[in-house]
């Protein structure tokens, strides 16, 4: 009973004035009472079915006439069962009667009854497209065509009167609008609605529907559409709203223009194919357990990864984010090795050399300045964005001190070592012949004759 008083409380206030009069001219028949739900006749210009019911947690009330649930005749009916409550009324009450339970006989009479009747009222989704102050959105109509209707929308609490009279047993709608009637009320329920019919759908509630009508002729594309937005989407009016299978991702791509280079968001699919976000409708879901949606080519298609929504809103734009010159080789390899799309991008600016070691040396231990790794390339190395000409070789030595040798055109310059002036020249010094003479030593500016061939130069000790 507090619930049902709670829900009391939403009625307007001229409904509840006028369903209190009706409650105490004595407008409401007798109370038939069954497990999760109350009903009766309450009697006006004409006699209309009322009845609430409990879901577990709140009173839904429910009614025939048009005007329902949220009606007067509802108010009138909950105000009888209050007085029936307060005045120690209940099951056993001359105002209460229990319907007795039916057999299985009579069940299967009524459901093949309901079997073989026609629906008399249809129910149809229109879902529109329009923009919004914060990005694309999706709006929703909901139309019913009856003998007295064409075609007309119906609001929320009108939605949810079709779904009690489906419960009840009337055959107004085939089963699968009477399944779209109980989604929509369940999931548009407290949906921003304006001018009575029109409901913003949220993200969430358009992954639902669209679950369970992935492609009906229930759930078809119509007025408003936005012409801008209904060409980027590839959607018309009057055809229907499909979920594609497969997942697309949105991911960063890089756009060349002469020298200049900048990063922007775009939607790719599994073969390969991508287009901007300005060439697709982009629904953002601020729900982990239901993803983005994308529209495109006519179908909404389920995002797989996604940047973060910060990240998201500053790369939306047309233009994207310029990459600066300095840093710009280690930002791009960074972007490159973890998205294709940029790997694709910047293939036709890359150019990879095969180099060959030719020479392997294992030195002193004792002499770490002095190690030197030497390579010949095989073809010059090609130059990068923010890289000068040639390779640099690093190595570390066996006490854990990095030394470095630049290798520049088939010489080899040598890093700084232990004893020369600070300020003196790095000589280059030349790479060693295939057959180094057995009388010199040729890794010295000046030749020297070695004692013992082979076994190292008395100058430099190589």
């Amino acid at each position: 009973m507090d619930a049902l008083r709670r829900t009391l409380e939403r009625f307007p206030a001229y409904v509840r004035t006028r369903g209190a009069d009706y409650f105490h001219r004595r407008r409401v028949g007798s109370i038939e009472l069954r497990p999760d739900t109350i009903q009766a006749k309450v009697y006006g210009t004409r006699a209309y079915k009322s009845g609430w019911l409990w879901n577990g947690s709140e009173a839904i009330p429910q009614c025939s006439c048009p005007v329902g649930p949220y009606c007067k005749h509802a108010y009138a009916l909950a105000l009888a069962v209050l007085r029936e409550h307060d005045r120690g009324g209940g099951v056993g009450s001359a105002t209460w009667t229990e319907r007795p339970s039916s057999s299985v006989a009579t069940e299967l009479e009524e459901w093949a009854h309901r079997h073989t009747s026609a629906p008399s009222r249809s129910l149809r989704v229109v879902l529109g497209l329009e923009n919004r102050e914060d990005g694309p959105g999706v709006v929703l109509e909901a139309r019913v065509t009856s003998p007295r209707l064409k075609d007309q929308t119906r609001s929320q609490q009108q939605i949810a009167q079709m779904v009690y009279d489906a419960q009840g047993g009337r055959r107004w709608l085939s089963p699968p609008q009477a399944r779209l009637a109980r989604l929509l009320a369940e999931r548009v329920r407290g949906l921003p609605e304006r001018h009575g019919h029109t409901i913003e759908v949220t993200v969430v509630a358009l992954n639902q529907l669209l679950d369970a009508f992935p492609s009906s002729p229930f759930v078809t594309w119509g007025p408003p559409l936005d012409p801008h937005l209904a060409a980027r989407a590839g959607v018309v009016a009057g055809a229907r709203a499909r979920l594609e299978d497969g997942l697309v991702d949105v991911a960063p791509v890089c756009l060349v223009k002469g020298e200049a280079m900048r990063i922007s968001l775009a939607v790719r699919w599994p073969d390969g194919r991508q287009r901007g976000l300005d060439e697709v409708v982009y629904l953002y879901s601020h729900d982990d357990l239901h993803p983005s949606l994308v529209l495109a080519e006519g179908g909404f298609w389920r995002v797989n990864e996604e940047p973060p929504r910060a990240l998201l809103m500053r790369l939306a734009g047309d233009a994207g984010v310029e990459v600066p010159i300095k840093g710009r080789e280690r930002f791009l390899e960074l972007l490159a090795a973890s998205f294709d799309s940029v790997a694709e991008a910047l293939a036709p600016l890359t150019r990879v050399h095969r180099t060959h070691p030719i020479v392997v040396m294992e030195l002193e231990r004792e002499r770490l300045a002095e190690r030197a790794a030497l390579c010949r390339v095989r073809s010059r190395v090609a130059a990068r964005p923010g890289r000068g000409r040639g390779v640099r070789a690093r190595r570390r030595g066996a006490l854990g001190a990095p030394h470095r040798a630049r290798l520049h055109g088939g010489r080899v310059w040598r890093p700084w070592r232990r004893g020369s002036p600070r300020n003196s020249p790095r000589m280059p010094r030349a790479l060693p012949p295939s057959n180094p003479p057995a009388t010199g030593c040729w890794t010295c500016p000046i030749p020297i004759r070695c004692a013992t061939p082979g076994s190292g130069c008395r100058r430099c000790r190589w």
